[in-house]
């Protein structure tokens, strides 16, 4: 079967039929985003489903989505006034990011694409990356992030120590809150947190937290009262044990509060 036989509109090839490394890197340019193009108008499409999502959502209140679409609006003008390479070189791509952290757009090299035995595609990690375009998102106080979505300094503040507000950063004794944070639901929401480098200050009854890795949170089903924490590291079995609520709670709001500790939370990311 000749390559151009593929579906790889549908993501995947024959089991009985051996993909090549050149119909790899060939399936590859033809899913990921490469020239500017392409960037704008995927981005244009999100902002565009963004705003007709809008019209239908009512859990998120209009405040939320109109901070949403002037990042998309301030990321497509600086892509728009960015000079990007005409052409890129293979397994490298370009990929946006909107979330609680702002906007951003990063040139992303993998290492390979690999296909399972049902012939679905999966990839291994990006293995470098450059950063080209940061738009920060604002930073509010509580009294303005509460007027901003018409909710009370007290709930705002309670959210933040239940670990409901997990975007929250603390500078001294006050806190700031992403713009673009979303009105916490109700119950409890599945959580993940990341940080890269040894933590400083870290209490005695947190040590095992010190060393690099994705912290997972997660409500049992069996029983509300019981959370179920992992510790993930490269190259090391996965790490997991139980808390209740009032040791989630002193846990999150520890790993809310350090510095170097980001709650994973992109709203949009996409490479194609």
């Amino acid at each position: 079967m000749a390559y151009s036989e593929y579906d790889w509109s549908e993501g995947y090839a024959p089991e009985d039929e051996e993909i090549t490394d050149e119909q790899k890197l060939e399936w590859f340019k033809e899913s990921f985003i490469r020239d500017k193009e392409n960037l704008l108008g995927e981005i244009m499409y999100a902002r565009k489903h963004t705003a007709e999502e809008a019209k239908k959502d009512t859990r998120l209140p209009a405040a939320y989505y109109a901070v949403l679409d002037t990042l998309f609006e301030k990321l497509i003008a600086k892509i728009e006034d960015t000079c990007l390479f005409k052409e890129l070189e293979d397994w490298w791509a370009y990929s946006y990011t909107i979330g609680s952290e702002g906007a951003a757009l990063e040139l992303q090299h993998f290492s390979s694409v690999d296909f399972d035995k049902e012939g679905r595609a999966g990839f291994t990690d990006v293995d470098s990356f450059f950063e080209l375009i940061r738009i920060p998102c604002k930073l509010l106080t509580v009294d303005d992030y509460a007027k901003l979505y018409n909710v009370e300094q007290g709930t705002i503040r309670q959210w933040i120590r239940r670990g409901k507000i997990r975007t929250a950063k603390k500078y001294g004794n006050e806190w700031r809150i992403p713009e673009l944070t979303a009105l916490p639901g109700r119950g409890y929401s599945f959580g993940q947190y990341e940080w890269k480098d040894d933590l400083t200050d870290v209490p005695e009854q947190y040590e095992q937290f010190r060393r690099p890795a994705v912290a997972t949170f997660d409500q049992s089903r069996k029983d509300p009262k019981v959370f179920h924490v992992s510790l993930s590291r490269k190259d090391e079995d996965l790490v997991s044990f139980e808390m209740d609520v009032k040791e989630r709670e002193k846990l999150e709001l520890f790993l809310i509060a350090h510095p170097m500790v980001k709650f994973i939370s992109d709203i949009y990311a996409s490479w194609g």
